[in-house]
């Protein structure tokens, strides 16, 4: 977000239609060493910023295109640095960030500076949104709609559920924040309501008014119809058992997909290291997890749907560069598991997997050489909607075409796909036919230009 903090707050402006909201922020904590720490990776002028853009992007998820009674009245919005415990809090219109969070961020877990923003967004969404007096007695529903704001805004924390996870919608935040991501999917603008009706105080018929469910029927079909994380502790049989019963309605012996692993590296420090802290059949539960996955992405419930694929193989090999598919073979680098460092192996390498297995299914690869970034960046929206960015992608808004990277083109197809829902999953069918930039125009009404425009000016970019 490469904006200077005059021009966020000159777009804010111009969204309200009567007087300015302002942005301030001061650190009183710059004596210590959690203060220092922000003053020197965030600092006061960027957390500016990022309240206005978050303000802006919040104001868009509750669909409130104006102050005229569709927001809180909230003429400023604050944030103080402080030397106090937690990680962060909000009060009225001030949010509270703990020095000692920043000071103690451990960088193994990412750029403490893409925390402080995630914290931020979710912070922010306290402040703007309606019915905090039955936050007491229902902390989850507003505490999940923050987290599901930080989530659609692509600043997943570390240690989150994948999708999927819990035994009640209640379990966590971020629990609450997948399953309320699941309700917006399956009636758009679901939060934007829920939180108009929160106005009134929380009702738990609001699920039934708004979806025509309870939310007990909601949370059993979020189960259901949800790919199992490789974070669950599922079997690995369970895993193909779920693929193959979405694969066909037939009994799981005709037209089965079946998942094979080969470690050709295994006498290298990466092959090594693959089968010591991951494995052979970790990795064919997450073979199966991602294809469910990526078949729910592209709403191909019937095999008659998908690409005829009978099996997906993984070879871990002693080769350059991360991972690569060929048909219906993945190609892992073992040099790449060897030098994956952080705290998160298993989910990085996860993450590619999940890369990887959509090229195995997606459509159109006759294409991939002119138009690459379109395949690629299908392949990047899937890993980030299933839960798996990788450390150093764009932010939302970011970059100068929706061509510039794989991930800036993930993050544009993530808009594309909140402004027309099964987007990404209409663009992978068509292109069967190869690849054509009019599409977009087919799918959304509006050129692929139009779009970023949009985009962009969404970001206040």
């Amino acid at each position: 977000m490469k904006l200077f903090h005059v021009a966020a707050l000159a777009a804010l402006m111009a969204a309200t239609a009567a007087g300015a909201v302002t942005f301030d922020a001061t650190n009183t904590a710059s004596s210590t060493a959690g203060g220092q720490r922000f003053d020197r990776e965030v600092g006061v002028d960027y957390a500016k910023q990022v309240l206005a853009d978050a303000s802006s992007f919040i104001w868009d998820a509750f669909e409130q295109p104006g102050d005229g009674g569709d927001r809180k009245p909230v003429d400023a919005v604050t944030l103080t640095v402080e030397d106090i415990d937690g990680v962060a809090f909000t009060s009225g219109d001030g949010i509270h960030l703990s020095a000692r969070y920043v000071g103690g961020y451990n960088a193994g877990a990412g750029d403490v500076r893409t925390e402080v923003t995630g914290v931020l967004y979710h912070e922010a969404t306290h402040v703007w949104q309606w019915g905090l007096q039955d936050y007491a007695a229902h902390p989850w529903v507003y505490e999940g709609i923050a987290d599901f704001v930080r989530l659609r805004a692509g600043y997943v924390a570390a240690g989150w559920v994948q999708p999927g996870q819990g035994s009640s919608w209640e379990d966590s935040y971020s629990v609450t924040a997948r399953f309320f991501d699941y309700c917006d999917g399956v009636e758009p603008g679901f939060v934007a309501e829920l939180n108009g009706k929160l106005k009134d105080g929380y009702n738990v018929d609001y699920f039934v008014q708004i979806t025509g469910k309870t939310v007990q029927q909601l949370w059993q079909d979020y189960k259901a119809n949800s790919p199992k994380s490789p974070d669950m502790k599922l079997h690995v049989v369970a895993a193909i058992l779920l693929a193959v019963a979405a694969s066909s309605s037939s009994p799981p012996a005709a037209g089965a997909v079946t998942y094979e692993v080969n470690n050709e590296a295994a006498s290298t420090a990466g092959g090594q290291r693959f089968d010591r802290e991951y494995s052979a059949g970790y990795a064919k539960q997450v073979l199966a997890a991602a294809t469910s996955f990526a078949w729910s992405i592209f709403s191909q419930p019937s095999a008659a749907d998908r690409r005829p694929v009978d099996a997906v193989v993984l070879a871990v090999r002693d080769v350059d560069g991360i991972a690569s598919t060929s048909g219906n073979t993945i190609t892992l680098g073992a040099g790449y598991v060897a030098g994956v460092t952080g705290n998160d192996f298993k989910t990085q390498v996860t993450g590619v997997l999940y890369h990887e297995v959509v090229h195995v299914w997606q459509w159109g690869l006759q294409d991939y050489a002119a138009h690459s970034w379109v395949y690629e960046g299908i392949a990047d929206f899937v890993r980030l909607r299933a839960g798996y960015p990788a450390a150093g992608w764009v932010q939302p808004g970011q970059g100068n075409s929706w061509e510039d990277s794989f991930s800036v083109t993930a993050r544009f197809f993530d808009y594309c796909d909140s402004v027309k829902p099964g987007f990404v999953a209409d663009l992978n069918a068509k292109l069967k036919n190869g690849y054509n930039v009019d599409y977009f125009v087919q799918i959304t009404g509006k050129t692929v230009q139009q779009l970023w425009q949009d985009y962009k000016a969404k970001y206040g970019n």
